[in-house]
Formats: structure tokens, sequence, C-alpha cells
């Protein structure tokens, strides 16, 4: 078993049901892919270190998740890279770290 964190950033501006559809779009990608969100955290809206796309401010999530290889990490960053609301993400591998999932 393969522990990520992945933290993904969307634009600020969206709309609730935009964000709602990219979100689920991001979920409905991370179970075809065989992962298990194990906990999730809406971080919210912070100002950026640097503009990215002409945005000083994005919206972010962070998931825990498990899985069972690494080439599933490889297929949703090709999805992820062509998904216009993400502003930048990334998967952190957590060697020996486990996480409670929530209740």
């Amino acid at each position: 078993m393969k522990y990520y964190e992945f933290m993904f950033i969307l634009r600020s501006e969206l709309e609730d049901t935009v964000r709602t559809e990219t979100i689920s779009r991001i979920n409905e990608l991370l179970e075809k892919n065989s992962f298990t969100k194990a906990k999730e955290e809406h971080i919210g809206i912070q100002r950026l270190s640097y503009e990215i796309l002409k945005q000083k401010s994005g919206d972010y999530y962070l998931y825990f998740v498990t899985t069972e290889g690494t080439e599933s990490v490889k297929e949703i960053s090709k999805n992820l890279n062509i998904t216009p609301n993400i502003l930048r993400y990334i998967f952190i591998k957590k060697e020996g770290f486990k996480f409670e999932a929530e209740a």
C-alpha cells in the first residue's frame, strides 16, 4: 500500500457549481484509478506566492489517499494537466506514513 498527500489549487473566482463539478471530476478520477481517499481537507482561499495564469489567489484542497500502484498517479496527472480550472497540483509520496480514515 502506498500513501500520498494530494494537494490541488483551483481558481478562486469559480462559481460554486463549477467548483463542485471540478471537485467531483477529480474524485471520479481518483476512484477510477484505484485511489482510496482517507481524509479530505478544504484549506480555503489563500494568496499565491506568485501569479499563476494571472491569478493572485487560489482555493486549496488537500487529500490523503492510498493506492496499490504508481501508474495510477501518472494517469491522473495526464487528466489533471488538461483540466482548465486547476492552477497547480502535487502528489507527495509518504513512506510509512499512516493516517486514520474519517469517521
